[in-house]
């Protein structure tokens, strides 16, 4: 964590977190931490390195301890919900809870996922785009994809198109997606009015850095890309896309707004996301 944001903690202070194992990639600590700061909250949000087989003495931990909220990243996001209370209904769905937070109403330790509604609000905020009627294809089977296949067939589209590798994630994330999910083809996707990138094809530091997660022929002009990579924050998917006229988004806006609707669920307070997005700028080279 940069010196900027580190807190003081006191016996009054509220703690919240974010678990994994690694844990030293996470952004969250930086984000929230901001967020803490901005609206002068006496909150310190701290990274808690976690392994697999003592996942389940963290969870203890946070009901003795007080934890107000955690925030979930690999390779706990399938597994954490066990240790819960309840789960919202998309965490069901998908088998994935990346923010833990008390329900006060009932004292119930709750688990959900904001990585769709991320994506979404990201959409609307930075694109201002309607989804009503749209043909959608999304590139990818992992959890990031089945969690924006979730969220969008629960939006008024016409249809989501989903290109994957393996058929047994493929089979998953049609489940997830429903009667308006279908499986698709280089050649459907031509059709398609947003095509999203949910793969980590061409993130920094991969093999596949700077190569494209479908063929350039693919796109045309009157498409919306979406690469939900923030790793460089502009993609070469993105460059391309761009050459070609379609209009294009990145994937910094997910990762800002799943992080501010988990920071909402652990404090009640709306989140500052001038704030956020400054660090994430700053962090990511933008």
């Amino acid at each position: 964590m940069n010196d900027d944001f580190r807190l003081p903690i006191s016996a009054t202070t509220k703690l919240l977190g974010v678990v994994g194992d690694p844990i030293s990639h996470s952004l969250s600590p930086e984000i929230h931490n901001a967020a803490i700061l901005e609206l002068g909250l006496d909150y310190a949000y701290l990274a808690f390195r976690v392994p697999s087989d003592s996942l389940g003495r963290a969870i203890e931990g946070v009901r003795g301890l007080g934890v107000r909220g955690l925030s979930v990243t690999m390779p706990h996001k399938a597994d954490i919900g066990k240790y819960l209370d309840s789960l919202s209904e998309d965490s069901k769905a998908l088998n994935s809870v990346n923010a833990v937070y008390w329900d006060e109403s009932t004292g119930s330790l709750c688990g959900t996922t904001t990585d769709g509604i991320g994506f979404l609000d990201g959409l609307k905020s930075e694109c201002n785009y309607d989804l009503t009627g749209k043909v959608i294809g999304v590139v990818g089977t992992g959890g990031a994809a089945r969690s924006i296949v979730w969220a969008l067939t629960h939006q008024e589209v016409g249809e989501v198109q989903v290109l994957g590798r393996s058929r047994s994630n493929l089979e998953q994330t049609l489940a997830v997606g429903g009667d308006r999910c279908v499986i698709a083809t280089l050649e459907s996707l031509t059709g398609c009015d947003l095509i999203v990138n949910a793969t980590p094809v061409g993130m920094s530091g991969r093999s596949d850095e700077g190569t494209l997660p479908i063929p350039d022929w693919v796109l045309r002009e009157e498409m919306l890309v979406c690469d939900i990579v923030y790793t460089p924050l502009v993609t070469e998917f993105m460059k391309v896309a761009k050459a070609k006229g379609c209009r294009v988004l990145g994937g910094l806006p997910m990762l800002l707004h799943q992080a501010a609707h988990a920071f909402r669920l652990f404090t009640g307070f709306d989140p500052p996301y001038e704030a956020m997005g400054r660090v994430l700028r700053s962090r990511l080279g933008g």
